[in-house]
């Protein structure tokens, strides 16, 4: 709870500095336990405890879901430029493309069944990294008119990906 000192000492305040004044309104120190913690459950409405009832402890299964799904999209990228599919890839392959490529491809495919996982998506971090500031950032330093939101998006899911490890449904145990 937050007081406020008045510095009126005419209801018999507390100490040199006046008497205290509660900030506070009553229906929030609901919120308060009797041992002092804070009960978020009684600050949410409706709707927001029905989405607390349903993902309460599935914490586990969206993160396999965002691996999975990360690394299924990231395929899809490495399969452009190598093989152009499922569309042509637009630009000239150099060697730094093919790598790129390359590793979206196997990155991509380890990250999303969980093998490898840490060092994979590290790879695939930094790649996106190194593709942001090479073909978006130079052009401009916001990445909605660089086009490169993508790219700086890919780069700290896999950071994330990297630093919480392979998780449940994964090759990796």
């Amino acid at each position: 709870l937050t007081e406020r000192k008045t510095g009126s000492k005419k209801s018999g305040g507390h100490g040199p500095m006046g008497t205290t004044d509660k900030l506070m309104t009553q229906p929030l120190k609901c919120c308060y336990k009797s041992i002092g913690k804070f009960d978020k459950t009684k600050t949410r409405g409706t709707k927001m405890k029905f989405l607390d009832n349903l993902l309460e402890g599935r914490e586990d299964q969206a993160y396999a879901l965002l691996r999975i799904v990360t690394g299924f999209l990231f395929i899809w990228h490495g399969a452009q430029k190598l093989f152009n599919y499922p569309k042509d890839f637009p630009y000239p392959l150099n060697p730094l493309m093919y790598s790129a490529g390359t590793i979206e491809l196997v990155g991509g495919l380890l990250v999303m069944i969980g093998l490898f996982t840490r060092p994979a998506a590290f790879i695939c971090s930094g790649t996106m990294a190194v593709a942001y500031w090479m073909v978006h950032g130079l052009n401009n330093i916001h990445p909605m008119l660089n086009g490169g939101e993508l790219a700086a998006l890919y780069c700290f899911a896999f950071l994330f990906i990297a630093a919480r490890g392979p998780g449940i449904w994964s090759l990796d145990k």
